[in-house]
């Protein structure tokens, strides 16, 4: 039985220039159009300042109107 060749429709691709290059940097940090940030990063800013905010905690309200 002879020996068949690999099928045309290989997933490789045969062209030198589109495959990974190994010495690329690795892509590092927050920055990117789909990233949101880096892991550990934080908005120093409080979670909700808008009283029509559905998530608004008026316990701070409460606690300075008893006083």
């Amino acid at each position: 039985m002879p020996k068949q060749d690999a099928p045309k429709d290989d997933r490789h691709s045969h062209n030198p220039k589109s495959h990974v290059d190994p010495n690329q940097a690795e892509k590092k940090g927050g920055a990117g159009a789909h990233n949101w940030g880096k892991e550990g990063d934080k908005d120093d800013a409080p979670a909700v300042l808008d009283k029509g905010d559905p998530n608004y905690d008026s316990d701070e309200e409460k606690k300075k109107a008893a006083k």
